[in-house]
């Protein structure tokens, strides 16, 4: 998995989301995984999740723990969390997208 911030690409130590997995898609993520959002600046100001060709929800607590910060959280699949990154991002707009 991946991070893109301020035109710049992390790797990102998440457990590996498991698609057809439901409820334990997201297995082993905590608060932890997203403390990368407390240090950076600009604070983006909407973050794209790309979970592979099909939308997985993430647990309530990433989007409550981003939202707690003034990030919005937009989960989609990865062909259109390309296209709206690169339609944002060309808009001027503080964008960062993540990739598990």
């Amino acid at each position: 998995p991946c991070v893109f911030l301020e035109g710049k690409v992390f790797l990102w130590n998440v457990p590996e989301v498991t698609p057809g997995a439901g409820k334990d898609a997201f297995k082993g993520w905590t608060e932890e995984h997203l403390e990368l959002f407390n240090v950076v600046i600009p604070t983006p100001e909407i973050l794209l999740l790309g979970t592979g060709k099909r939308i997985l929800q993430p647990p309530p607590f990433v989007r409550k723990y981003l939202n707690e910060r003034g990030i919005q959280l937009d989960v989609l699949d990865t062909r259109m969390h390309c296209a709206t990154y690169n339609l944002l991002a060309e808009e001027g707009r503080r964008v960062s997208c993540m990739h598990c």
